[in-house]
């Protein structure tokens, strides 16, 4: 199964029927995506505008934790401690309205993972997976297992997630390391066609 872009803007539009807060959390998730601060703080300032047109949206709380996160890993935060300790509120936030969704299980797995929480990454993981495993969860799952020291099974997760969507976001290729890159596009027989410096 392939997800094409609109499908990922109509799963991101579930849980709400207010089109100015879906349209505000699209915009932001997009500026998330881009891993620059200044995007970041605008993602922040949007979400904040979609929470108050629906509270109970539960797309607004992954993206305030995806937000939150990158502020604590990038250190675009004055704590990365508060930071990452409201991502991980957030995300439990988007749980207590929709536990259904895959993509919360693997942002979770990416908390625990940043709190060297490793079977609790794990177990999200697989969760995660297991409901949902559309690209976007691939890749954070693939992540938790490539730092969990796990890398056949990254390995398999970041194919499975090409597989879905083989031309990825940015945030995939930026992700990976370049062996695993290497890896990865020779599975694929890219060679010659990509090159990462």
């Amino acid at each position: 199964m392939k997800l094409t872009r609109g499908e990922y803007a109509r799963l991101i539009a579930r849980g709400t029927n207010n089109m100015n807060a879906f349209l505000k959390v699209l915009q932001a998730h997009y500026l998330i995506k881009t891993y620059d601060e200044e995007n970041n703080r605008i993602a922040l300032k949007l979400l904040k505008e979609a929470s108050d047109l629906d509270p109970n949206y539960p797309e607004i709380y992954i993206n305030l934790s995806w937000a939150n996160r990158n502020s604590a890993t990038q250190g675009w935060s004055k704590s990365r401690k508060e930071s990452m300790d409201r991502a991980e509120e957030f995300i439990r936030k988007s749980l207590e309205l929709d536990e259904t969704q895959g993509v919360v299980h693997s942002q979770l797995a990416l908390i625990h993972m940043r709190k060297k929480e490793w079977n609790k990454a794990f177990e999200e993981g697989e969760r995660a997976v297991s409901i949902d495993p559309n690209p976007l969860v691939l890749h954070g799952v693939a992540w938790v297992l490539y730092h969990g020291g796990k890398f056949d099974e990254a390995l398999t997760k970041f194919k499975m997630a090409i597989r879905k969507d083989p031309i990825p976001d940015a945030l995939l290729l930026d992700h990976l390391k370049p062996k695993c890159v290497a890896m990865l596009f020779r599975s694929f027989e890219y060679v010659g066609k990509y090159t990462f410096e």
